[in-house]
């Protein structure tokens, strides 16, 4: 029996070690009376008279759950447990992406092959197996929900792998693009052009430089990066302006070609 309790043990520290060992557990010891036994949601012993283990057992990935807060079902494409109600009722499966995504989303989602078989961008968590709740955003890229929280609320409202935005940020950018026509640059910068790129339309276009940002022609959006600066002016270590140099046509010698 000591040999035996050994072996459970040992089985749970690779369960906490590496989730897929779970699928390998064969027994299990209860913690009221002591007793070792096959793995199931119910003592088997006389002293427990069948109580239950957990309020939620998954024979499959021998997963107990007792949190009375939230449903959970288990996905046989997953082949993992996930919090929800169930398959058709309000999660449903995409095999492109290998994943589950509640119901009301899953007719506008953007598939993506694996979406889940790879790290959140922020915590670098691995998102298949995390425990944590997983956002998709609307350019497709997964991330979990406070990571995503705590980058609004940090002001940045980019996703970290496209540099999409995640949001309607239409309102603001209205609010800047007034803010731009309402602040004149200086003379110095009044041929002052630049190549920009648009993250959102992914498109590239010529505009005038300001300090305050360069907004899309196209979709108006100021989710934009610079690539190239044309007619800027020089300045001095001092701050002063310095003229271009330029140097005089020569004059023709002999009524011939300048040298």
């Amino acid at each position: 029996a000591h040999a035996r309790e050994k072996h459970v043990l040992k089985a749970r520290l690779r369960i906490h070690s590496n989730v897929a060992r779970r699928y390998e557990v064969q027994e299990v010891k209860c913690m009221r009376c002591g007793l070792v036994q096959s793995s199931s949601n119910c003592c088997m012993s006389t002293k427990c008279k069948g109580a239950p283990f957990a309020r939620y057992y998954c024979s499959v990935c021998n997963f107990w759950d007792d949190d009375e807060s939230k449903e959970i079902y288990h996905c046989s494409k997953c082949v993992i447990c996930r919090v929800g109600r169930g398959i058709g009722t309000d999660r449903q499966h995409c095999d492109t992406c290998g994943c589950c995504y509640p119901i009301e989303h899953f007719r506008d989602h953007h598939c993506i092959p694996k979406q889940l078989q790879s790290n959140c961008p922020v915590c670098n968590q691995f998102l298949f197996t995390s425990v944590s709740m997983v956002l998709i955003t609307h350019c497709g890229h997964a991330i979990h929900e406070e990571c995503m929280r705590q980058m609004l609320a940090s002001g940045i409202y980019k996703c970290p792998l496209c540099m999409k935005t995640l949001l309607d940020m239409m309102p603001a950018f209205a609010l800047m693009c007034d803010c731009v026509a309402n602040t004149r640059m200086p003379p110095e910068y009044q041929h002052t052009t630049v190549l920009i790129f648009c993250n959102d339309c992914e498109r590239k276009s010529t505009v005038p430089y300001h300090f305050l940002g360069h907004p899309c022609p196209f979709c108006h959006s100021f989710n934009t990066s610079v690539l190239q600066m044309f007619n800027s002016p020089d300045f001095s270590p001092d701050g002063r302006i310095v003229e271009p140099n330029v140097d005089p046509p020569r004059q023709p010698i002999d009524g011939g070609l300048p040298p």
